[in-house]
């Protein structure tokens, strides 16, 4: 079978005397001309003693131009003449072309991986015509460029490099549609070559002593999707042609769906969506890359961008009116959110092994003070807010509404790594998403619904911040998330006392004697006693006189009218 192999190659039968019989003329001193004369000599000579001595100059020669040894120069000459053409060269395609032993070839061997290490060669996906072909090398074209201007080749460097650099050399690695296999020894080379780099110390401390060849080349491909191509949902049709073996692909899919993958248990990869147009869809989690890529910022500075965090600065000092059991128990929440209390309690809380985030859940009507309470907490403590937009979470496309929770999640942790004191990260009115789940759910919608429940159940157990949520649910909240919040403050409505507090720092003008009759008279919340203020105001400034009892009374009673309208169906106010 080589020989016919062989003959493809070369139709003339090959032989020493043959070769030794060749009258060798003198060549030009460039490149192009000595690497012509030591691959013309090298044909079929099996690198025979003659073949050295018949090309030790022009060896030499393009071992001073190039700044490398002899023999390499010898190598590199051969695969530039295999690789013409933008093809791929192996040891296999070498061998057949000296017509040379393995024995001989193995010592070659040394001088393809030293050409590749200082990155006159590249490894490079094999597209022989012969299936038995072993790896693949391809020559940089910068480098033939050099060749054809008779100039020294300086190969870019692949020490010393920073991180941007590193993934910049990534990006062409797995642009150049490598296998698995050759994917990892161009990784492994880099990250051997740059060890300082923290990527290159978590892989070897983590990665390479714990992964397969597979799984490895996934972590690489998540790190290497998310950096280079800002691509934070990854489906199975992205890593599929770099895998030779259908049986790898199952092995993957398999382990994936059913979180059972080695990436998945160590907590480097997770599920972004059940389902898609392509299928389901992963991402590297935000472990990983605040682990392995908190070097390159791009979390951080995706956060910083997002401009979804309100300053602490930015709320407007209000006294608020509680209840007695209210106001102690917001008392307590904002003392102990200072920050050294806060500090203290979250480090004996990790010594005792249990959850050190902070998850608070403000129920209660409509207008009782809800947000505003977190807007004041905030303001007293000197935390910034993130505010989760819980209809904005949603999206109508399958897979996108988990992304979104996700994402927020991710930019939550992002802020509090960056900022001195962690943000309160506040869903607001979140009625929609801590409902009891549907069991069974058949329709899209409940099946989204259930989705983003569990994974705001499972952020709320790796919480390491403060997060508070506010809804008017009293009796449908999922008992899941009724045990994950550690504070559960309800806001009635105001008892007699706080309405007249209420009225009165809201109207100054108000007696005593009005203020006890209008508190007395309409069960309102704060907000609504909100509402019947700004009319009084409304009226002053168009009349210029302070509205009379009637009035007031009368303010009142639309206020009435518009909330038991929205509570009547159509057709039975």
């Amino acid at each position: 079978m080589d020989d016919e192999l062989f003959d493809l190659l070369d139709e003339e039968t090959p032989n020493q005397e043959n070769m030794e019989m060749k009258e060798l003329e003198k060549v030009e001193p460039t490149l192009v001309a000595n690497m012509e004369r030591i691959v013309e000599v090298a044909k079929s000579s099996g690198l025979s003693t003659v073949f050295y001595e018949k090309t030790e100059e022009n060896a030499q020669f393009v071992a001073d131009k190039m700044k490398i040894a002899p023999s390499e120069a010898i190598v590199l000459s051969l695969f530039v003449e295999l690789s013409n053409g933008g093809n791929t060269a192996s040891m296999d395609r070498l061998s057949r072309y000296l017509r040379c032993s393995n024995l001989k070839m193995m010592k070659m061997k040394k001088d393809v991986d030293s050409l590749v290490d200082r990155g006159f060669l590249k490894h490079a996906s094999n597209n022989s015509p012969f299936p038995d072909d072993s790896q693949g090398y391809a020559v940089p074209k910068s480098l033939i460029d050099a060749i054809m201007e008779n100039k020294a080749y300086k190969p870019e460097p692949i020490t010393g490099l920073n991180m941007e650099q590193l993934f910049d050399k990534l990006a062409g690695v797995f642009d150049t549609n490598f296998d698995t296999v050759q994917v990892l020894k161009e990784v492994d080379l880099l990250l051997n070559k740059n060890p300082k780099l923290q990527f290159s110390r978590m892989v070897k401390k983590n990665i390479r002593k714990v992964l397969n060849q597979r799984d490895q080349f996934l972590f690489y491909f998540f790190c290497n999707q998310f950096v280079n191509e800002g691509d934070n949902d990854v489906s199975e049709r992205e890593w599929r042609p770099f895998f030779n073996h259908r049986l790898d692909l199952m092995t993957i899919r398999r382990e994936m769906a059913t979180n059972e993958n080695v990436l998945q248990k160590m907590g480097l990869v997770e599920a972004n969506s059940e389902g898609g147009m392509f299928g389901p869809s992963f991402r590297l989690s935000f472990n990983a890359k605040s682990d392995y890529l908190s070097d390159l910022q791009i979390v951080e500075a995706q956060a910083k961008q997002s401009k979804d965090l309100l300053s602490c600065d930015s709320f407007t000092e209000k006294h608020l009116f509680y209840n007695s059991e209210e106001a102690k128990a917001i008392g307590q929440i904002t003392s102990l959110l200072h920050e050294d209390k806060f500090k203290a309690v979250q480090q004996r809380l990790e010594e005792m092994g249990m959850r050190k985030g902070f998850a608070c859940l403000f129920y209660g009507a409509p207008g009782t003070g809800k947000t505003e309470t977190v807007n004041q907490i905030a303001r007293l403590t000197g935390r910034d807010v993130m505010v989760v937009d819980v209809s904005r979470i949603k999206d109508k496309f399958v897979g996108e509404s988990e992304k979104n929770i996700k994402e927020a999640f991710d930019r939550y942790r992002a802020h509090v790594k960056r900022c001195d004191k962690a943000p309160i990260l506040l869903f607001n009115e979140a009625d929609a998403i801590l409902g009891v789940r549907m069991e069974g759910a058949q329709h899209s919608v409940d099946k989204m619904n259930n989705s983003i429940q569990n994974i705001i159940l499972q952020e709320m157990e790796s919480l390491d911040g403060i997060m508070i949520a506010t809804t008017n649910l009293t009796q449908n909240l999922d008992s899941a998330f009724e045990r994950r919040f550690i504070y559960k403050v309800e806001f009635r409505k105001p008892s007699v006392e706080a309405k007249m507090s209420i009225w009165q720092s809201l109207v100054p003008t108000l007696t005593n004697e009005m203020a006890l009759k209008l508190a007395e008279g309409f069960d309102f919340s704060g907000g609504q006693i909100e509402n019947v203020a700004r009319k009084r105001a409304v009226s002053y400034v168009l009349t210029g006189e302070e509205p009379t009892e009637e009035m007031y009374l009368e303010f009142c009673n639309e206020e009435m009218i518009n909330n038991r309208r929205q509570r009547c169906k159509v057709g039975f106010c």
